[in-house]
């Protein structure tokens, strides 16, 4: 969504290029657009996850507040503007931790997937592909957001908003927020997807994404019973992140955002090994969000992994 980290005016160019030529793409297809496990060009994949999950059109969300289109910056307008921030950092946070190697690959990789916003594990992927880490994660990322807006208001009168009545970005104590912070959480996407999952492949030789949708709690949002102990790792793992939000960090994103430092599998570094420099609160923040991705990936190390419960129907 808003915002494409070029680091030179013909890499934007092309990025806008490639932007403005999606309506008319969208408007040959997304009347009648094929439900069929797609494989197509991120962005169209991205619009036709909206579409099903919303029954929207995806350039309904284009020019939204102050984060959904090109660019971003601020102050979110709404939850909705708000999928679009946490989409964008999403994106980023892919290519920072280098899950995607270069900042073009999320917007024209092509990942697979099952309508709605169901991403397809990364076996069923043919042996010879590149990139399907990459590729597995783009669609987290995007799947995320799709829910994210299906939960969401959509406010008409925040189409075509004035920027300039954007506010600075305001980091806002967790309190604030934290009713909204279980629909718009991020449990395996963000930069903790790529710690927390190396911490998870190495004390269970499983990749992350085993967990990405499994049972009730492994993923994004969570709720009811837990299916069995690997669901009951996620359900306590998401219940450590709302402490930490609570109690150590700025806001609730920085559960999501945060780089901290640790050593082996999983022993988290003590808070006295950061930078004198950095901020007491944040690196208090990096600690509990490390803690809780420890224990969760010994709780996973110690429980028996059930793939019957991987895409979990939770109707039930």
């Amino acid at each position: 969504m808003k915002s494409l980290a070029a680091p030179a005016i013909f890499l934007i160019v092309s990025s806008v290029v490639c932007v403005l030529s999606l309506p008319s793409l969208f408007k040959e297809r997304i009347d009648k657009p094929s439900l069929e496990r797609k494989q197509t060009r991120n962005l169209y994949q991205f619009g036709l996850m909206i579409w099903c999950a919303t029954s929207r059109s995806p350039w309904d969300y284009y020019d939204y507040g102050c984060w959904c289109g090109y660019g971003g910056s601020g102050t979110p307008v709404d939850d909705t503007d708000r999928c679009c921030q946490i989409h964008d950092s999403c994106y980023d946070a892919l290519v920072n931790n280098t899950i995607c190697s270069t900042w073009w690959k999320p917007y024209f990789l092509n990942y697979l997937f099952t309508p709605c916003h169901k991403c397809d594990p990364e076996s069923s992927y043919p042996s010879d592909e590149v990139d399907v880490t990459c590729k597995r994660a783009l669609c987290e990322c995007d799947s995320q957001a799709t829910k994210c807006f299906a939960n969401s208001t959509f406010n008409a009168a925040n189409i075509d908003y004035d920027t300039s009545k954007t506010k600075p970005f305001r980091e806002t104590k967790p309190g604030f927020l934290i009713n909204t912070s279980r629909l718009l959480s991020f449990k395996f996407t963000a930069r903790n997807l790529y710690q927390f999952g190396n911490m998870v492949n190495c004390m269970t030789n499983r990749s992350r994404f085993d967990y990405a949708d499994y049972g009730c709690w492994c993923g994004a949002g969570g709720s009811g019973k837990p299916v069995d102990h690997v669901d009951k790792c996620c359900q306590i793992h998401d219940k450590c992140y709302d402490v930490a939000m609570v109690e150590k960090c700025y806001f609730y994103f920085h559960v999501y955002s945060v780089i901290y430092r640790y050593q082996g599998c999983r022993q988290c570094d003590p808070i006295s090994s950061y930078p004198s420099w950095e901020d007491k609160v944040d690196v208090e923040c990096k600690k509990a969000v490390c803690d809780c991705d420890s224990d969760a990936a010994l709780c996973f190390s110690q429980s028996v992994y059930n793939s019957s419960l991987y895409n979990y129907d939770t109707s039930k």
